[in-house]
Parts: C-alpha cells; structure tokens; sequence
C-alpha cells in the first residue's frame, strides 16, 4: 500500500464511523523510520478538548523486544500531543504514552479492539482499519444511563497493561 492510498484509506474509515471525531484535517502522520526504528503511524481517533473522555490515538509501530512485525494499537491519553511536523508530533506521543506512561488502559469492546500484533506493515493497517471502525466512546465509558451499560464489555485492562508494559515499555 503506498503512503498516499494508506493516509486515504485511514481517513475514509475515520469519515465513515460517525462515533469518531474526523474532519478532512484530521492528520494522518505516517514515517517510514520512527523511534522504534520501523515505520510507524499515528492517527487521532476521538478528541475530547472539553469534557472528560480523554484523546484517543489509532498508533502503528515497529515489534519490540525481538518480535517481528508490528503492534496496531488504541491509546489513550489524558492530554493531547503538539507539535509543528510529523516528527514532533510522534515525539511528543511517544514522550506522553511511553516515557511519561500518561496512558490510561481501556476497556475493550470486541476482541482485536484496541491491540493486535500483526506480521507486516499492511496487515497492522489492516488491524487499525478494524480498531477505528469498531470505536465507539460511549461503550467505553458505560455507567448507568448509558444505553451500552448491561453490555458484557470485556474488561482487558491486566491484558492490555501487560502487552503495553511488556512489548512495548520494555518492562516485565
């Protein structure tokens, strides 16, 4: 998949899931050699600059800790990223998520929601495609007015904590 089919594609699952926030700006940040040292991709899914819902990134990066392929990823922060350019912004994502851990686990609403390890660069798109496609914030956030609250939504937190602690932080 070359770069601009790949940006394309994100947007046009973005534009159709009407539970994301998309606008034709939303960045599609995409490099061919990250700080992982593969190509990574970084996305902005739903951003809440109001309330309390936080800001949800879609993130593709190069395997860790001697795996091959890659992680596609749903992260969740309590503040947005900045920057001017491309690198900036993955910087300040990376500092944020991983060096920072100032991400929050979430829960997870169907299986390959919010982690999947694939083999190559264009099947991690692929998973990123379904994770954008499957998001929904008011499921992720249930309580008792929510019409989403007696949903069995699996609550992988120990799960997802472990793979983002072990795979990607480099800690057991």
């Amino acid at each position: 998949m070359t770069q601009p089919s790949l940006v394309q594609t994100i947007k046009n699952t973005l534009a159709h899931n009407k539970k994301c926030t998309f606008t034709p700006e939303t960045p599609v940040i995409f490099v061919t050699s990250g700080v992982t040292g593969g190509k990574e991709l970084l996305v902005p899914i739903f951003l809440d600059h109001i309330g309390h819902k936080g800001f949800w990134y879609g993130y593709i990066q190069h395997a860790t800790k001697g795996l091959s392929g890659y992680f596609s990823l749903l992260v969740w922060l309590n503040q947005p990223i900045k920057g001017e350019n491309n690198n900036q912004l993955l910087s300040s994502f990376h500092n944020l998520a991983w060096k920072e851990k100032l991400f929050e686990p979430s829960t997870i609403q169907n299986e390959h929601d919010a982690f999947i390890h694939a083999h190559s660069f264009n099947d991690a798109v692929t998973g990123l495609i379904h994770i954008i496609s499957q998001f929904d914030i008011e499921k992720r956030f249930p309580n008792e007015d929510s019409r989403y609250y007696d949903d069995p939504i699996e609550l992988n937190i120990i799960m997802y904590l472990t793979n983002c602690q072990e795979l990607i932080l480099g800690e057991e």
